[in-house]
């Protein structure tokens, strides 16, 4: 048997097509967990009833997704787990698919595609997640980078044996996703979309929130999984998503921040690449360590900063900064190795 569980926070709008789309599966052997995180939109097991009386229904007080999925974890009843969060939808086929693929495995993971709404609920735009990971050798130094929880079907078994939960806070998915792979190297891959992740027009998700608070959590969580891995590559392929993903990410969005916010992204991102520099790969980037021994004039640094992370690129970024820095001796000593 296969359990879905479905955490749920203030999502009683959405969960209805969530629990529908899990009911639709081909796959008929399942039972379907509703976890509710301390809600104060009105959910409750009445409302979850009337949606379909064969649904588990759960409270529990707020503690946050980790927490949430990880209950869900010890309430299932199936020897299969999936993740279905409430306000995303599953094609038809998804459970069938992950089950028949499994087999031996101890995890089985499927493609994603974001499905991105308007005001009006009406789809505008659809996206396969990280639509190139997949045209590559499908292992786990490919896939790792894939640090969603929702589109892969686990053996409950191993997720007990071996002790692999979510943490409690912001981006729970990356440890719980690379604990997998540290684990087993017996896991299957389909090249079948088995999950509609929804963006929706005025989606408020406090992990979407792109802000420095965040990144500190964020990097709080890749410092964890760079330190739980004991696979040398695998912290070099880490390091190279760190920085081409999370980085970038904040980089982008260099326009929005305080003058105090972009001097604790370049102190962040400095100290990032000063500690795991022998991670990183040397032929992707031109500058591979930036060393600031010594700021001599803040104010002109923290304004050259945000001129070039407005080119939205580390690339750019890295060598913006070489030739920043070799006319702007006077003010900044450096190291570039």
């Amino acid at each position: 048997m296969v359990s879905i569980v479905i955490p749920i926070y203030n999502g009683k709008e959405y969960i209805k097509q969530a629990i529908l789309s899990a009911k639709a599966q081909t796959y008929s052997n399942l039972e379907i967990i509703v976890i509710d995180d301390g809600s104060t939109d009105g959910i409750d097991e009445k409302y979850i009833a009337d949606i379909d009386k064969s649904v588990i229904f759960h409270t529990k007080d707020n503690e946050g997704l980790g927490e949430t999925r990880n209950l869900g974890i010890e309430l299932a009843n199936g020897d299969y787990i999936f993740f279905l969060d409430a306000d995303d939808t599953l094609p038809r086929r998804a459970i069938e698919l992950l089950r028949n693929s499994i087999d031996k495995n101890d995890f089985s993971i499927g493609r994603c595609k974001r499905v991105y709404l308007d005001k009006n609920a009406n789809i505008y735009k659809e996206q396969i997640w990280k639509k190139d990971l997949y045209k590559r050798d499908k292992n786990k130094y490919n896939l790792i980078v894939d640090t969603i929880a929702t589109n892969k079907l686990y053996k409950k078994s191993f997720l007990l044996q071996n002790g692999i939960k979510f943490l409690k806070g912001l981006y729970e998915d990356k440890l719980f996703v690379l604990k997998l792979f540290e684990n087993t190297d017996n896991f299957n891959f389909i090249n079948e979309i088995v999950y509609y992740w929804h963006v929706y027009y005025n989606s408020s998700s406090i992990s979407n929130a792109i802000t420095i608070p965040k990144l500190v959590e964020k990097m709080s969580v890749n410092r964890e999984c760079i330190a739980y891995t004991k696979d040398e590559k695998l912290r070099c392929v880490l390091v190279d998503n760190i920085i081409k993903h999370d980085f970038k990410v904040s980089i982008n969005e260099v326009n929005s921040y305080t003058e105090e916010d972009i001097e604790k992204l370049y102190y962040i991102y400095r100290e990032f690449i000063c500690s795991y520099d022998k991670y990183i790969n040397h032929n992707n980037y031109f500058v591979d360590r930036i060393i600031v021994d010594n700021i001599e004039n803040k104010d002109l640094t923290i304004r050259e900063f945000k001129s070039i992370s407005r080119e939205n690129s580390t690339r750019n970024i890295c060598i913006k900064i070489k030739k920043y820095m070799r006319y702007s001796y006077y003010f900044l000593r450096i190291k570039l190795l």
